[in-house]
């Protein structure tokens, strides 16, 4: 399979958002690619309705006018279309690593659960005195944290706010999915379905209430209050990660995500979830929730052929930008 070396960050040089690194920090990035249990994705821009194509499977420390940097080796994985006899009009593509099969890295990267925990990128901020106000004004609503930065440092990205959902909330959305019952059951001893299913609308409403109310601060404090942004809302637990995709368009709208819905998306499609460890559904017009990919324990990925065009295509627009941008300069 393909194989690529790039630098992911040196010490000293500041990040496309203004972070610097010290050398200790950059060693601390190369140890924990060579010897983590997961491996890091590489994904388009690091927008994550694209599948990861590229794992990390390496990484050295490299020196340059005193500077030290972080090359890291990412290796593209093998292609499979498919077929599944649950889904005759549907086609879906399996990227497979069979050399690596280090699972991949989750997108929540495992905050505590006690609270809602709120993330964005430091990126999407004009500087640190603008994330600290947004931060204070998060931290004073009830039932919310901030969680850590995202820290995407990506060319122009998105602005993005993402909501780990605790333990309960989430049981409580998921409460109606034979699927998950199976996969997570432990969680549910001594508890009655009857107990859950009169959680699910009430906890549906503060959840979409929470978020509307971090939308808001977010685009107050940033001076935004019209832009589109885009919306995560992660569920984890150690068997499983549940990640919500959709977009909101105006600070002013409070939210109906259709999350009372997600079990029996998650029943729809639990033939395509064994072996799962992230799964990453996306709202479409309807409340409909729509499976776009997953990582699975296997190190492997397994998405829908349009996950998979558009993924290509993005990657396709970058090089084309590169290519432009080499030859003007």
């Amino acid at each position: 399979m393909p194989t690529t070396r790039e630098i992911a960050l040196w010490s000293n040089r500041p990040t496309a958002d203004g972070v610097v690194f010290t050398r200790q920090a950059v060693e601390g990035v190369v140890s924990d690619i060579n010897n983590a249990e997961r491996a890091m994705r590489g994904t388009v821009n690091h927008d994550l309705s694209c599948m990861p194509f590229r794992k990390a499977v390496g990484a050295r420390l490299i020196e340059e006018s005193g500077d030290h940097g972080a090359e890291i080796t990412m290796t593209f994985g093998e292609e499979h279309h498919l077929r599944s006899n649950d889904f005759p009009d549907a086609e879906f593509v399996l990227v497979r690593w069979n050399e690596h099969p280090k699972p991949f890295t989750r997108i929540g990267r495992g905050q505590p659960d006690e609270d809602t925990k709120v993330t964005v990128d430091l990126g999407d901020f004009d500087n640190p005195e603008q994330y600290d106000a947004f931060k204070e004004e998060i931290e004073s609503i009830d039932g919310i944290a901030a969680g850590n930065l995202m820290g995407r440092h990506a060319v122009d990205p998105a602005p993005i706010i993402e909501l780990i959902l605790s333990n309960w909330e989430a049981l409580s959305i998921v409460a109606g999915s034979s699927w998950f019952l199976n996969r997570v059951g432990k969680f549910f001893t001594g508890v009655t379905d009857e107990m859950l299913a009169r959680r699910v609308g009430p906890t549906c409403d503060l959840i979409e209430a929470k978020l509307s109310a971090a939308r808001r601060s977010f685009s107050r404090v940033r001076g935004q209050a019209d832009e589109a942004i885009d919306l995560c809302l992660v569920m984890s637990w150690e068997e499983i990660e549940l990640v919500l995709l959709t977009k909101a368009d105006s600070a002013s709208e409070d939210y109906r995500l259709g999350l009372d819905r997600l079990g029996e998306t998650l029943d729809r499609y639990s033939p395509l979830l064994e072996g799962a460890d992230s799964v990453v559904f996306s709202l479409r017009e309807g409340g409909l929730w729509q499976f776009e990919y997953a990582t699975l324990n296997d190190g492997n990925v397994i998405g829908t052929r349009n996950c998979f065009d558009r993924t290509l295509e993005q990657l396709r627009e970058i090089g084309r930008s590169r290519r432009a941008e080499d030859e003007t300069s």
